[in-house]
C-alpha cells in the first residue's frame, strides 16, 4: 500500500540508512580498531541497521498478503547468505564451530515469533514458542534481541509510543548483557559504547511516515545486496588483510 504522506521519512530512506550503516559497520575492521574512537563511531552508526531491519519485518508482517511466502523468502535468503557470512565472520572457515549465522536468519525467527504470538491463544505455549525461537538464534547475529526487537515493533504495531518504549527496554537489556559479558570474559567494555546508537534510531523511526513505494527492484535490492556485500568483504579480508576477520 502506498500512502500520500510526504512529511517525515519514507521506507526507502530508512532502508537506505540501514544499508549504508551496515556496509560501514562491516568495513570497520579494515578502517579502525574496534576500541578506537573512530571504530566506536563507525559501529555506533552501524547499530542503526538492526532496529530498522526489525522494524520493517514487523511492518512487512502487517502489510503482506501472504505471510507464508514472506517467511519462505526470508528463509531462502538466510540460506543463500550463510556461506558468505560464515566466510566473513567465521575467519574463512565454513565448518567453524560455533557457527556464525546471519542476521537474516534472526529476522526469519523474529517473523515466526510474531506469527506465533498472534496465532497461539494459550499464553504459556505462546511464551514457550517465543523462548524457543530466541534460543534458536543463539549463534546468530543479534542473538535473542533481534527477535525481541521484532516483537516490540510487531506486538505494539500502530502505537509508536509503546513500540519505542518496548524497543528501548530491550536495547538497554542488550547493552547490560554485553557489558556484563565483557567484564566476565575480560574484554574491554568500552566497545559497547557503540550500542548507544540503538537509542538514536528511535527518532528516525518516529519520523517514519508510512510511505511505501512498490517496485520489483526495491523489493529485492536488500536481499541481493546483503549476501553480495558479505562476499565482497570476505574476499577483501582474504586477499588484502589476510583474513583478519570481523
Amino acid at each position: 500500500m502506498t500512502e500520500t504522506k510526504t512529511k517525515g521519512l519514507s521506507a526507502d530512506v530508512l532502508k537506505m540508512i540501514a544499508i549504508i550503516a551496515m556496509t560501514l559497520d562491516h568495513a570497520a575492521p579494515v578502517l579502525a580498531s574496534a576500541e578506537s574512537p573512530l571504530g566506536i563511531a563507525i559501529h555506533f552508526f552501524g547499530r542503526f541497521t538492526a532496529p530498522i531491519m526489525c522494524y520493517f519485518i514487523a511492518e512487512g508482517y502487517h502489510y503482506t498478503h501472504d505471510v507464508k511466502k514472506y517467511a519462505l523468502r526470508l528463509f531462502i535468503f538466510a540460506a543463500i547468505s550463510q556461506v558468505p557470512y560464515q566466510l566473513l565472520f567465521g575467519l574463512g572457515n565454513l565448518l567453524a564451530f560455533p557457527p556464525q549465522i546471519s542476521m537474516i536468519f534472526t529476522l526469519f525467527c523474529g517473523l515466526i515469533a510474531l506469527i506465533a504470538w498472534d496465532r497461539i491463544e494459550n499464553t504459556a505455549l505462546r511464551l514457550l514458542a517465543v523462548i524457543a525461537l530466541c534460543a534458536v538464534t543463539w549463534w546468530s547475529d543479534w542473538q535473542i534481541f533481534g527477535v525481541l526487537f521484532i516483537l516490540a515493533f510487531g506486538v505494539f504495531y500502530g502505537d509508536k509510543k509503546k513500540q519505542m518504549t518496548a524497543f528501548a527496554l530491550f536495547a538497554a537489556a542488550k547493552i547490560i548483557y554485553n557489558v556484563s559479558s565483557d567484564l566476565i570474559t575480560g574484554h574491554n567494555p568500552i566497545v559497547e559504547l557503540s550500542k548507544l546508537g540503538l537509542f538514536c534510531v528511535i527518532p528516525l523511526l518516529l519520523l517514519y511516515n508510512g510511505t511505501r513505494k512498490k517496485s520489483a527492484w526495491r523489493k529485492w535490492f536488500f536481499y541481493i545486496y546483503y549476501p553480495a556485500h558479505l562476499l565482497l568483504f570476505a574476499v577483501i579480508n582474504l586477499l588484502v588483510i589476510g583474513y583478519k576477520g570481523q
